[in-house]
């Protein structure tokens, strides 16, 4: 069996007759009851699909001795670029695939909670702008005449003319550019409802200023304004 920094892991014979069963088990495929009879589905074609799947998992280093976390951590990614998070009725393969994905996730998380704590909430962060960016995608594609950024852009030139016709300053010139690009931003958010503009700003106060609160505000609502 395999080691995580020193602690025991897997047995590349998992639940097979070959070893005795480890902490890892593959849970058995649940099919989608609206796809019966689209394939087999019997547990000769089931055990077959997880042996072959597990020779591959080996040949990448599941199952050796002191494996290290960075080592479980790349087969771990590997087993989560071969399934599919978002389905409840996953394929045969890619409901193996989980079950290993799964049961690396546990055991690195007992051989180092502190680190293990982290990846995860960095993934899903990562995993929470993925899908708020899908989400944005689609709506920009269901409204392509968005004008927000046109506006805004347009607010800060004019801001930057009146500047420098009210006085040659630089000084003066930054800060009525500056005024009017306020006003050109709340104009965008509340006047015209700019999605694109609203996800933007969401998007710098999010990953610059760590503000939340507002971000997600601005996201839900660029998101459901009509």
């Amino acid at each position: 069996m395999g080691r995580v920094n020193g602690k025991q892991t897997y047995d590349p014979s998992l639940n097979g007759s070959n070893g005795p069963t480890s902490s890892l088990r593959i849970s058995p495929y649940k099919r989608d009851p609206d796809k019966i009879g689209s394939m087999p589905d019997g547990p000769e074609t089931f055990d077959a699909a997880k042996k072959r799947i597990l020779v591959e998992f080996a040949t990448q280093g599941f199952g050796g001795n002191n494996l290290s976390f960075q080592k479980a951590m790349e087969l771990r990614d590997c087993a989560k670029a071969r399934m599919d998070p978002n389905t409840q009725y996953p394929l045969m393969e890619q409901a193996i695939w989980k079950s290993l994905y799964d049961g690396l996730t546990e055991e690195l998380r007992k051989a180092s909670p502190d680190s293990m704590a982290e990846i995860e909430s960095l993934e899903k962060r990562r995993n929470d702008l993925q899908c708020l960016q899908e989400a944005m995608a689609a709506r920009m594609k269901a409204q392509p005449r968005d004008s927000g950024v046109r506006v805004w852009w347009g607010s800060i030139i004019i801001g930057l003319l009146v500047g420098w016709m009210r006085s040659p300053d630089l000084r003066s010139i930054i800060l009525y550019g500056l005024g009017f690009s306020i006003v050109g931003l709340l104009f965008c958010i509340f006047a015209i409802e700019s999605a694109e503009v609203q996800s933007r700003i969401a998007i710098f106060l999010y990953h610059r200023l760590g503000e939340k609160r507002i971000s997600n505000w601005l996201y839900h609502r660029a998101l459901t304004v009509r």
